[in-house]
């Protein structure tokens, strides 16, 4: 019995220890995780020095370096996906899911991937429906952000008096997609089957105008966003033709005297 228990004993440890072994290094994984985000940056600023932006770029997929950037994307979308779902299941302080350095990452990786999957949903369907699919690794991640932010309210008086090289809100593109639809529905002047009234979607697109002077004022918009070959550019220059004599609004001002 007593040779049975060490063989039993000896065959636990092995078990463990071929586990350990074959588990991923954490250390490891971190390192390729930065390693990705970086050439995600990478990435970025060469689309700015075409004059365009990287959310763009890997939409249109003309290049192989936007074809490069799935990759990237998986093994990041792979690796914070697993981390938000053990801090869900297993908060890492008593008081909060993440630590204020891990929410931090997690933040900036929505900041800078999720753009990346809302190209891939309007290339792949073409609908506005991405905030009714939008992943939940992300929604969480928002939702523990917006639980700091009101934690340290008093710590953050201050407002922001620089930009920022990242949209603070990682849907934005999402909205840009939508603003285009509509103004696609007001030039067609209600001719599309099902469409809204020409006061509706006027109402829209003067409340998507208010979103992006929030995000302006509060200098949470990237510079990116305002480059000739972006999509909202061009959504722009197709708006202003649309607006009727007249019409002024902060947005439309701050466009024309090109203040960006």
């Amino acid at each position: 019995k007593h040779k049975e228990l060490l063989q039993s004993m000896e065959g636990r440890e092995k078990e463990v220890h071929l586990k350990r072994k074959s588990a991923p290094n954490p250390s490891k994984r971190l390192n390729e995780v930065k390693k990705q985000m970086a050439r995600l940056e990478w990435y970025k600023k060469e689309c700015e020095s075409k004059n365009t932006t990287y959310y763009d770029c890997y939409k249109s997929r003309r290049t192989a370096k936007d074809i490069d950037v799935i990759k990237f994307k998986n093994i990041l979308n792979n690796y914070w996906k697993e981390k938000v779902e053990e801090a869900e299941n297993k908060p890492q302080l008593p008081h909060a899911r993440m630590s204020v350095r891990w929410l931090f990452g997690g933040v900036t990786y929505k900041r800078m991937v999720e753009p990346l999957d809302i190209a891939d949903h309007y290339r792949r369907t073409g609908r506005g429906d991405y905030m009714a699919k939008r992943p939940r690794h992300y929604e969480l991640l928002d939702k523990w952000h917006e639980e700091d932010d009101k934690k340290h309210k008093a710590a953050k008086k201050t407002k922001k008096e620089k930009g920022t090289s990242l949209t603070d809100d990682s849907c934005f593109w999402s909205h840009v997609e939508d603003a285009a639809r509509r103004l696609n529905e007001l030039k067609k002047e209600g001719r599309i089957a099902g469409g809204k009234s020409k006061e509706d979607l006027c109402n829209e697109l003067r409340e998507f105008e208010g979103y992006v002077m929030k995000l302006v004022n509060n200098y949470e918009l990237s510079p990116e966003v305002f480059l000739e070959n972006s999509s909202f550019m061009e959504w722009w220059n197709e708006y202003e033709k649309e607006l009727e004599p007249g019409y002024s609004s902060q947005f439309v001002a701050f466009m024309k005297d090109r203040r960006y």
